[in-house]
This record gives structure tokens, C-alpha cells and sequence, in this order.
């Protein structure tokens, strides 16, 4: 998976995924594998529905919510590695549902997203800081203990 990251402003980021086709067939093959487990057709036991038996009936289905999981997963795993903290709803482009989902191109996307601020403390050294002195009296302990 290819992930840049650009920095737009102090708190905005884009990043571009491109997600390459043998991950999209291998996410698809296990979507597929747990449809099969899934799914219950007469005359087949169950986990021994033929893919393309699936294909027909479910394929459109399983497609879409494969290309979701796989979707949410790339943009995950973008935000983890390049440690981006969100802030807010990640605006999406460039995600074409008439683009086939069947590994034969990549999947290319931009999120345009805010991230908390990086704040740097300046020096702190020199500055005078009052000291107020804490006694405790033998009437603010018997006090505390009657508590």
C-alpha cells in the first residue's frame, strides 16, 4: 500500500492511499471464503457453496462490503503508521463506485483530514514562580481525621 501525506495547514493533512490490486484480490478471496462459510444454500452443506455459485447470486454484495472493509482498513492503517490523530470527519475524493473492485487496477483515494495541533513549549527556565508555604496545623489533622 502506498500512503503520502502532505501537509496542507498547521492542522490539515492530505493523504493519498493507493491501494495495489493483489491486496484487493487477496481482501476479496477472503471476503469470498467467509461468505462461503456464511451462507446457506439448499443442497450444499454449509462452507461448501461454490465461489461461483456465490459470484452469481451474492457478488455485487459481497464486493461492496469488501471494498468497504478494505476501504476502512488501508485509511486505518495510514492514520496508525504515519501517526495522524483525527479531529473531526475525514472528507473523502477520488472514490469511484463504477470502478471495478475485481483486483485488475488499483484503488486510489485522497482524504483530506484535520489532526490535533503540534504544540511546542517554549523555555521555561528563569521564570519566577511564587512559593506559598503549606503548613499542616494540629487542628487541620485532628479535623481531617474526624472526616
Amino acid at each position: 500500500m502506498d500512503v503520502q501525506v502532505a501537509q496542507t495547514g498547521p492542522c490539515s493533512r492530505t493523504v493519498t492511499i493507493k491501494i495495489p490490486p493483489e491486496r484487493i484480490r487477496d481482501h476479496i478471496d477472503r471476503a469470498f471464503g467467509a461468505a462461503s462459510r456464511q451462507v446457506k444454500i439448499k443442497g450444499f452443506r454449509a462452507g461448501k457453496v461454490p465461489r461461483p455459485l456465490l459470484e452469481k447470486r451474492f457478488g455485487e454484495a459481497i464486493r461492496s462490503e469488501a471494498r468497504e472493509q478494505l476501504l476502512n482498513e488501508s485509511f486505518r492503517d495510514a492514520c496508525r503508521d504515519h501517526d495522524l490523530k483525527l479531529v473531526g470527519q475525514p472528507r473523502i475524493e477520488g472514490l469511484d463506485s463504477k470502478v471495478p473492485v475485481d483486483g485488475s487496477v488499483p484503488i486510489e483515494f485522497t482524504v483530506h483530514l484535520d489532526v490535533h495541533p503540534t504544540i511546542e513549549l517554549g523555555e521555561v527556565e528563569g521564570l519566577p514562580v511564587e512559593v506559598r508555604p503549606t503548613a499542616a496545623t494540629e487542628d487541620d489533622v485532628r479535623k481531617a481525621l474526624e472526616q
